[in-house]
């Protein structure tokens, strides 16, 4: 018998499944990205995610672009979920949800701290009604400390978490990551937080609190850039393209357009970087036959990688590194991505399906494979209080 199986005995818990999280029920009370990533996480899972939604529905509702009067950012974040909608400065919606938190097993919100409090359902009072319930909140700064109740932002917490000062351009301007970086990242290591959390109640304790921040997940992003001050008392330059310890290590621009090769050389891989320049006399030569030589002399070195690279194509280059054992890739574009026979097809990474309209939608899916298979869309993003009926007659009762 499993351990799911032995603390809750009326639930049917599959092991062989790809659905890991059946049987779990996750009330998410969110907006934005971080929260919703995170509930996408536990839904694509399998687990029953039910999102609470004003009146007026999830801002994210409105983002654009829209395909068929749908945003394509909500169908992203929001597949696999119910939408109930409450209004929680009622009673009635008050009601609703404490109904809803009785019996779930992890509630999410990701407004500012004390907001979710101050509508009536502080930690310390679901606790009471649900003990083995796990509460998360997820914050640009964390429930405590000076900058606790600071406005946030994906910026702000890209700016101060770090990751700018280790992105950019050695001479130039710190550089943000593309996309919802930190609150995508903030989402997943709060799907891990819960799940770790929720590991306990399957022990036999109770729920626990999971607090979040946006600034802290940066923070354990740029772990890796803080070895060098913790062991010499200096900040690492940022490196652009490439890296200021591994050498060659980067995105090289080749001779047809703005195509360019990453190319990571450890050090086994050096005497394939040689052959595939057609330069063996380097592997020899004291100046560059070390990792920390190259490092010593990283702007001479550079210097060759950067001038074969440029009288070569693409394929070119990846071929040379490629037949001699080296680390290559191209830097593919989202265009390139979706027609990937690996990425596309083999892996299913760009699933479609449809939604209630008939209307097909394309998403990006999930890495997690279960026994080979992909446990992405079950059902599309739900419309507004698509599921409110159904679900307060099931759990008001």
């Amino acid at each position: 018998m499993s351990a799911a199986a032995a603390v809750f005995p009326e639930r049917s818990f599959d092991i062989m499944s790809n659905m890991l999280l059946e049987g779990i029920t996750v009330v998410e009370l969110t907006r934005s990205v971080a929260g919703p990533y995170c509930g996408m996480m536990l839904a694509d899972m399998g687990a029953r995610v039910i999102k609470v939604e004003p009146p007026a529905g999830d801002e994210g509702r409105a983002k654009g672009p829209l395909l068929n009067g749908q945003s394509t950012f909500f169908a992203t974040l929001n597949r696999n979920k119910e939408s109930v909608v409450l209004d929680l400065e009622a009673d009635e919606g008050k009601k609703a949800l404490w109904a809803l938190l009785k019996k779930a097993d992890i509630f999410i919100e990701n407004f500012d701290p004390g907001y979710v409090a101050g509508l009536g359902f502080p930690y310390e009072a679901v606790k009471a009604e649900n003990p083995a319930i796990v509460y998360l909140s997820i914050t640009g700064y964390g429930q405590d400390g000076p900058y606790r109740d600071m406005k946030y932002s994906e910026l702000m917490a890209q700016a101060m978490g770090g990751l700018m000062a280790s992105s950019g351009w050695k001479d130039g301007y710190p550089a943000r990551m593309g996309g919802y970086y930190a609150e995508s990242t903030a989402g997943t290591i709060a799907a891990s937080g819960v799940l770790g959390a929720y590991y306990q109640v399957l022990s036999g304790q109770d729920g626990q609190y999971v607090d979040i921040s946006l600034l802290e997940c940066m923070l354990e992003v740029c772990s890796t850039y803080h070895f060098t001050y913790f062991a010499e008392g200096t900040a690492t330059p940022r490196p652009g393209n490439f890296d200021n310890i591994s050498l060659p290590f980067g995105i090289y621009k080749c001779k047809d357009g703005y195509a360019a090769v990453a190319i990571i050389a450890y050090p086994m891989m050096y005497w394939g970087v040689v052959c595939a320049i057609e330069r063996p006399e380097l592997f020899e030569d004291e100046r560059y036959n070390t990792g920390g030589a190259r490092r010593d002399n990283y702007d001479e070195f550079n210097a060759i990688m950067i001038e074969w690279m440029g009288r070569h194509t693409v394929d070119e280059a990846l071929t040379a590194f490629t037949e001699n054992g080296v680390t290559t890739s191209l830097v593919n574009t989202i265009e390139d991505l979706v027609g990937d026979p690996h990425i596309a097809v083999e892996r299913d990474m760009f699933p479609e399906y449809e939604d209630a309209a008939g209307n097909k939608i394309r998403v990006t899916g999930t890495p997690i494979k279960i026994l080979g298979e992909t446990f992405c869309i079950r059902k599309p993003a739900p419309e507004l209080g698509a599921d409110t009926d159904s679900v307060i007659k099931e759990f008001c009762a």
